[in-house]
């Protein structure tokens, strides 16, 4: 394992081309849906509300028991006797939410909040998280730029968010330029290693020439 490095797997269609069991000895940040491929990552990371009560018997596994779940607070609503039983039976960490005026991003080394800039949940949650566990090496995996999804069902719910998103936030979507700029900042690399290419912001490095680097 090279302890100074993590993989954050997106749920882009592409993640089912790629051997996810060449991670089972890296550190792996999954988001949202991932468990539905079959990989049980050691994060798992949300902040769709809506997603969590559409696919909530995906997202909670037993699988994950032992692992860390982390949520987006502002996002997550459920009632409490069912918030307390996922809390006493999962590992949940809630990251409270700060919407700016000015819509800037940002990254708290600290995990105290996180933003939310109406990129994708990888920049908002998952970076950050990263940042936080004190990785220096970030590889992203199933993140092509787009809102589809491997498992994706509700092709109207799909088609609504990039409407909303290209609406609100023209240009952004898929976009890492923001990203990079704080990663900097604390001496840390991001590189897509999703089989697409499709993020040009970002360097590309090949995701089993990555794999054959553990030391």
């Amino acid at each position: 394992m090279v302890k100074d490095r993590c993989f954050i797997l997106g749920t882009s269609p592409g993640i089912l081309d790629i051997d996810l069991s060449l991670l089972k000895n890296e550190i792996t940040i999954g988001m949202n849906n991932i468990l539905r491929s079959g990989f049980v990552p050691n994060y798992l990371c949300v902040s769709d509300g809506y997603l969590i009560e559409r696919d909530f018997n995906h997202i909670f596994s037993d699988s994950m028991i032992d692992r860390q779940y982390v949520f987006c607070d502002r996002w997550i609503q459920y009632d409490g006797k069912l918030k307390e039983h996922l809390d006493n039976k999962f590992n949940i960490m809630y990251i409270p939410n700060v919407e700016k005026e000015d819509e800037s991003y940002y990254i708290d080394p600290d995990l105290k909040s996180i933003t939310f800039t109406g990129s994708t949940s990888v920049h908002d949650l998952s970076v950050p998280l990263a940042v936080h566990l004190g990785f220096k090496q970030i590889y992203l995996l199933g993140c092509d730029g787009g809102t589809h999804h491997f498992y994706d069902e509700d092709k109207s719910y799909v088609q609504r968010m990039n409407e909303n998103f290209e609406k609100k936030w023209p240009g952004r979507q898929g976009r890492y330029k923001h990203v990079t700029e704080w990663l900097d900042k604390f001496g840390v690399e991001l590189f897509n290693s999703d089989p697409s290419n499709r993020l040009k912001d970002i360097e590309y490095r090949d995701f089993n020439k990555v794999i054959s680097m553990r030391s």
